[in-house]
């Protein structure tokens, strides 16, 4: 993602959370493109005279893989957070970004019925979120007895990657549409587009759900009921400061979600 963008509407940020995963098969991580801790978090520090409902000291939400915690963001990237000891929803917003952009591409109805073909958290979530569209959603392991399946209507199969057992379970089971998660992009629908980080918004009736739209409606989801994250698990590594924070992965154990938080009393 190219960070040289001229924006419009900046606003200076401290970043004070950031994280990063030690899962071998993690949907944002195991890319090879992103192997340092994300900021997803931090408090306002300058609002430009062009920026609407941002004011100094307030939360933030956001996703940056700049390697710098003093940030200048566009507003149209960035999203309040009213509670700092929210850790599960900081350290989930690059993940709820892709869910949600796979909610929307998928744009399931009370009709469908979609399978989801995979184990780990991050289809936990993927359920929870499709499950509000009211679609039939059946998660199931791989290695579980797909028997149970046979003679039933799948409109969509998502999976994580393709191998021939996934591509023998597509062909028996003839699905309308097939997505295989790690062939799709992780950035949300704006997020890779320097228009867009500019400061630019999009025109509702082009785009309905952009970047910031998708992670508001999560925000409200997760604020409205909170066990839509019970399932998720993070480990908090408090550091005294934020710039050198790609150290502190070296010794990590695997398989875990961590949320690096600046511990200052200002925050």
């Amino acid at each position: 993602m190219n960070n040289n963008v001229k924006i419009q509407d900046p606003v200076n940020i401290e970043g004070i959370y950031a994280v990063f995963s030690t899962y071998v098969d993690d949907m944002i991580f195991s890319r090879e493109k992103v192997n340092n801790p994300i900021f997803s978090g931090g408090i306002v520090k300058e609002v430009h005279s062009n920026v609407y409902n941002i004011l100094i000291n307030d939360l933030v939400g956001f996703i940056s893989y700049i390697q710098n915690p003093n940030l200048m963001l566009s507003s149209n990237t960035i999203i309040p957070i009213p509670e700092k000891e929210d850790f599960k929803l900081f350290a989930i917003l690059p993940y709820a970004s892709f869910a949600m952009k796979i909610l929307r591409l998928v744009n399931p109805t009370l009709a469908h019925t979609i399978l989801l073909l995979g184990d780990g958290w991050f289809f936990n979530l993927l359920k929870k979120i499709f499950e509000l569209s009211g679609a039939e959603i059946i998660l199931l392991n791989i290695s579980e007895n797909l028997d149970t399946l046979n003679g039933k209507h799948i409109d969509s199969i998502i999976y994580s990657k393709s191998n021939p057992q996934i591509s023998e379970i597509i062909s028996k089971l003839q699905p309308k549409h097939q997505i295989e998660l790690m062939a799709i992009s992780y950035f949300d629908i704006g997020l890779d587009d320097p228009v867009y980080r500019k400061g630019i918004k999009y025109p509702y009736s082009y785009i309905r759900w952009d970047f910031k739209r998708n992670l508001e409606y999560f925000v409200n989801l997760v604020k409205q009921d909170n066990t839509l994250l019970d399932f998720f698990e993070v480990d908090i590594i408090n550091v005294k400061g934020m710039d050198n924070i790609e150290q502190n992965i070296r010794n990590l154990k695997e398989s875990s979600v961590y949320l690096f938080r600046k511990a200052s009393d200002e925050h």
